[in-house]
């Protein structure tokens, strides 16, 4: 009879900082369960818990736990932002036409983000730059905006940013 021993990931979920994997719960952090072929690279070395960290998936609504390499590679590089495919996006860089305005819309942003800079383009490239806009995500800062072909690009930060337009 094999009897499985339950294994957990104790984790920050503010940042997603992993502080132990195993038998055991650390009561100063957040939780959760993972399975044995998930646990089994930290007990035999293969992995060290300091290059994965704990995740939020929006589609499933649970913790998850992801290996960070590609963020780690990635951390420096900037993301055109697109049209929002659907309603699982944590951040909106928002153009109103009309008012020929744009500004943030923080939806559901839970990482340690207080300022964001994007940076307009002209349509598909980010080396002729237009414009950068600079905002603190907790304020409520609108720019003019009066460009009719362009491009949004930000810094690569793991969270699900779109660009989305206002007639």
């Amino acid at each position: 009879m094999n009897i499985r021993t339950k294994q957990y990931v104790s984790f920050d979920k503010n940042t997603g900082e992993i502080f132990g994997i195993g038998p055991s719960i650390n009561e100063s952090y957040d939780y959760i369960e993972i399975t044995d072929e998930q646990v089994k690279p930290f007990q035999t070395l293969k992995e060290n818990f300091i290059n994965w960290s704990v995740k939020y998936n929006k589609r499933s609504k649970k913790f998850e736990l992801k290996k960070n390499t590609q963020e780690e590679e990635q951390k420096f590089l900037i993301n055109e932002l697109t049209q929002p495919v659907d309603n699982y996006h944590d951040l909106e860089f928002v153009v109103d036409k009309n008012k020929k305005i744009c500004y943030v819309n923080n939806l559901d942003l839970q990482h340690d983000i207080t300022q964001l800079t994007f940076y307009i383009t002209e349509k598909g490239d980010p080396h002729i730059l237009l414009n950068t806009f600079d905002f603190q995500i907790d304020k409520k800062t609108e720019y003019d905006f009066d460009y009719d072909s362009y491009s949004v690009y930000t810094k690569n930060l793991f969270a699900d940013c779109v660009v989305k337009e206002k007639q």
